[in-house]
């Protein structure tokens, strides 16, 4: 059954107090983020200036734990070799959308990409 008019106008409403609900959780969230961040960076810079491999607290046990992230360092030899090995894997699938949009809009056609429409919505404050 489709909604009248005054009911698609109350739930438009209790959509924007939702929105406002969240952005106004987002920003005690920030401020919490921004202080869990500092304690890690603080945290870990101490426990590497202390020489050791952790921190046992009454509540948790810290261990410096060694990572890896690989990065690209040569895009064209990297580039090259996905193109040799057909090592398509390694590439993202998703792609940069402001570098498309602004090639489309400059009438430029590049292969294999197109167009996805999908309905938005568009909610501004009276």
């Amino acid at each position: 059954m489709a909604l009248s008019a005054k009911q698609l106008g109350n739930l438009a409403d209790k959509y924007a107090d939702a929105k406002k609900l969240l952005t106004k959780a987002n920003a005690g969230l920030k401020a919490v983020k921004e202080k869990k961040s500092a304690l890690w960076n603080q945290l870990k810079d101490a426990i590497i200036a202390a020489g050791t491999d952790g921190a046992v607290g009454k509540k948790v046990k810290v261990e410096i734990v060694n990572k890896r992230e690989y990065v690209v360092e040569d895009q064209e030899a990297f580039l090259k070799y996905v193109l040799k090995n057909k090592a398509w894997d390694l590439l993202p699938k998703s792609i940069p959308q402001e570098a498309v949009r602004a090639r489309f809009e400059d009438k430029v056609k590049i292969p294999g990409v197109g167009v996805s429409e999908y309905v938005d919505l568009s909610v501004r404050s009276r």
